[in-house]
């Protein structure tokens, strides 16, 4: 019997049938399949392929990061990097109105873009770009944004379709 994707929550261990791995539930894709991470990947699974894992899955040791890579980066930033950005204008720019900027959309663009590069930078697994629902524009121009890095596994649509979530390769 299939699984329920909407029974499941973000995090629920889970066994592949078909090639018995064992994973972790991260969300539904846009085609309605299941996105499992077993470790470092990230796979869409069909839910007729899935089952309820018994155990809790142990969770991989973290990874030494070299030396070179740590002198680069500001460990100080890495520990204080918020995987979640919020586009809205009131959030990027508190005090600021659509006045203020010649193309607002230009303006969330470009933020978003540096924070998907420091994303990348810190290693971050997963990021969540909230661009709100309105017309869509913004959605749009964020989608094609993230065509621009290879470092882009899987997006997903996420609060209701107010977000993206973003996993990254790794």
């Amino acid at each position: 019997m299939a699984l329920n994707l909407d029974d499941l929550w973000i995090g629920d261990p889970v066994l592949i049938r078909s090639t018995n791995e064992q994973g972790v539930y991260s969300g539904k894709s846009k085609t309605g399949k299941a996105i499992i991470k077993i470790e470092d990947e990230i796979k869409e699974i069909d839910a007729k392929n899935l089952t309820e894992a018994k155990e809790e899955i142990e969770k991989p040791k973290e990874k030494n990061i070299e030396i070179d890579v740590i002198e680069k980066l500001d460990i100080k930033s890495v520990s204080n990097f918020k995987p979640e950005i919020d586009l809205h204008l009131e959030k990027l720019a508190p005090g600021k109105s659509a006045n203020d900027f010649i193309n607002v959309i230009d303006f969330q663009l470009s933020k978003c873009r540096y924070f998907i590069q420091q994303a990348i930078e810190y290693n971050a697994s997963r990021i969540v770009i909230i661009h709100g629902k309105g017309q869509g524009k913004l959605k749009q121009a964020v989608d094609f944004l993230l065509l621009e890095f290879d470092e882009v596994n899987l997006k997903n649509s996420t609060n209701n379709g107010g977000a993206i979530e973003v996993w990254f390769k790794r």
